[in-house]
């Protein structure tokens, strides 16, 4: 009989532990597969061919951050998108600043300021100032992560390779326009599921990691019973890769699926395609 040596016991047990990690970390890699295939999917399988007026669109993101403290992020978000289909194609410029508050390593506060210029028509500009209001819960802790504390500053990261977490916000809106149309404000309330996975290294703080993203959000919005759009949805998919450079620089692509309806009665349909590159500047 032949008796395996002990470096043959080895390896077996070791490329035992190797299978044993793949299938613990499959299930994560179903739920990015089926989050794709909801991005990409049309939500009224009865319709499958694509509306004539479905916008596409480019967008463009510069954000600059700083952990101020162990229990404080502040970051300002500067945005830009334009249509790139259409005759009469749309274009604005954004300023977001947000607060978060870090309360439980579970649990994030946040507070949002949003600023912006619309050119909506060739003849019709609007301003917009809204607040946003949100918790965001995440499955499993988040920890802080500083590789030379002297040379950069602490930031919260999953204690972890990948990170789970459900996003709610209230957001209202208020509208000003440059034609003779009254002003306008509304109230909606946002849901998003957030998930996030380093590809090439064993964590988000690692310089040079690869990492992938996806999320779902859905919109429903706030209103009086006598409104027409009571029932008004939005729904919206994004799934791309991003790099972190180092602690200061990162980089990312995402494409982006907007689905909406106005009434309970109206087909859901698809509203807007988006390549959204953005860059984040830690500093």
């Amino acid at each position: 009989m032949h008796m395996r040596s002990p470096d043959d016991r080895r390896g077996f047990q070791t490329a035992r532990r190797v299978v044993r990690a793949e299938l613990r970390a499959r299930p994560l890699f179903v739920l990015v597969f089926l989050c794709a295939v909801t991005a990409a999917l049309p939500l009224n399988a009865q319709e499958p061919e694509p509306p004539n007026d479905t916008s596409e669109q480019l967008w463009l993101n510069l954000i600059l951050a700083r952990p101020v403290s162990e229990k404080l992020y502040v970051e300002v978000d500067i945005e830009h998108a334009r249509e790139v289909s259409g005759e009469d194609r749309f274009r604005y410029i954004y300023g977001t600043g947000m607060v978060e508050y870090y309360a439980k390593p579970w649990l994030d506060l946040t507070a949002e300021l949003v600023t912006g210029r619309n050119r909506l028509t060739a003849d019709e500009d609007s301003i917009e100032v809204s607040v946003r209001l949100g918790t965001r819960f995440h499955l499993g802790n988040n920890v802080f992560w500083a590789w030379l504390p002297k040379k950069n500053r602490p930031e919260i990261l999953p204690d972890r390779k990948y990170n789970f977490g459900v996003l709610l916000r209230y957001e209202h809106r208020n509208f000003w326009y440059s034609t003779d149309r009254p002003s306008t404000a509304d109230a909606r309330f946002r849901g998003r599921i957030e998930f996030k996975i380093a590809l090439n290294k064993p964590n988000m703080g690692t310089d040079g990691v690869w990492y992938l993203m996806t999320d779902l959000e859905g919109f429903v919005p706030l209103v009086d019973d006598e409104a027409a759009e009571l029932f008004a949805t939005k729904a919206r998919a994004r799934l791309g890769f991003g790099y972190r450079w180092n602690y200061a620089w990162r980089f990312e692509i995402l494409a982006q699926r907007d689905r909406a309806r106005e009434t309970l009665e109206d087909e859901i349909d698809v509203e807007a395609h988006m390549i959204d590159l953005r860059v984040k500047w830690f500093f």
